[in-house]
């Protein structure tokens, strides 16, 4: 049965005392960069077979907490008068 793009989630689990996330995925483009990564340095990201869903797309890997990272984009301070 095919999924809603609603249903199509990407999940992170991980706590303080653990020193690796894991992800579950059905983003096409998460996925593949996990998936090349997963190839580059096969010690660090590891796919976790259990959480894959060939269905529906959905791909499962563990790599270490240090990778985690939030980047927001800069805000301009620029005023409209500014830019113009």
């Amino acid at each position: 049965m095919k999924m809603t793009l609603d249903e199509r989630e990407t999940n992170l689990f991980f706590n303080e005392a653990d020193k690796t996330v894991q992800i579950v995925s059905y983003d096409k483009r998460l996925n593949k960069r996990l998936r090349n990564l997963a190839q580059l340095r096969p010690q660090e990201c590891k796919p976790i077979p259990y959480y894959f869903d060939d269905e529906n797309g959905a791909e499962s890997y563990s790599f270490p907490s240090t990778w985690l990272r939030i980047n927001p984009p800069k805000v301009s301070t620029m005023t409209a008068e500014e830019r113009e």
